[in-house]
Order: structure tokens, then C-alpha cells, then sequence
């Protein structure tokens, strides 16, 4: 009789471990499924941001000269940009926007 009552406790403690045991595996692989898409809604989001910059800095390439071109700086601290001129009757533009935390480079030769 005792041991019948022990095996039917032992079985309802296994049957309890299993269940927290696949519990918790679920658990983490929502917690990664939501951290990795978090991670790819920023990175979508500094993407569209770098197309936005870069098509500014094509807007103001057409209306400054080579100083201020030279002398143009973004105003958000994710972004590095690198303005080169290419020729010097000022016509190519060599234009590198790329972010300092993630891999997003964007690369666009202008000419206007």
C-alpha cells in the first residue's frame, strides 16, 4: 500500500517536472522570437532611415557648393557619412552613409 501511494507521487512529480521542463522551453523560444524580431524591425527602420538621408544629401548636393558640401554634417549620431568629390568640374560625388552599431552601408556615386 505505501508503495503504491510512493509510485503514484513519484508519477505525478515526473508528469509536473515534464510539464515545467516543455513550459519553459516554450517560453525562451518566444522570448527569442520576439528579440529577434525586434532586431529586424530596427534594422528595417535605420534602413529606411538611410534612404531618407541619402536622398536629402542629394537634395542639398544640387543646391551648395563644394564647402558647405564638404562641411555637411548629419545630425544623428547612428549615422557616419563620407562625402568625397569625384571630378573636380564638381559634377560626381562619391556618397558613403552607413550606421556605427549595425551593418547597414549605403554607397551612391551622384552625378548631377
Amino acid at each position: 500500500m505505501v508503495l503504491k501511494r510512493v509510485m503514484k507521487r513519484s508519477f505525478v512529480l515526473l508528469i509536473t517536472l515534464s510539464f515545467l521542463t516543455l513550459l519553459m522551453l516554450y517560453m525562451i523560444n518566444i522570448v527569442e522570437n520576439k528579440t529577434i524580431l525586434s532586431n529586424i524591425i530596427k534594422l528595417k527602420y535605420l534602413d529606411l532611415q538611410s534612404k531618407i538621408y541619402l536622398k536629402d544629401i542629394k537634395e542639398y548636393i544640387k543646391s551648395h557648393n563644394d564647402d558647405q558640401i564638404q562641411a555637411y554634417n548629419l545630425n544623428d549620431s547612428r549615422f557616419d557619412l563620407n562625402i568625397i568629390k569625384i571630378d573636380d568640374n564638381k559634377t560626381k560625388y562619391f556618397i558613403e552613409l552607413k550606421t556605427k552599431k549595425y551593418i547597414i552601408r549605403r554607397v551612391e556615386l551622384y552625378k548631377f
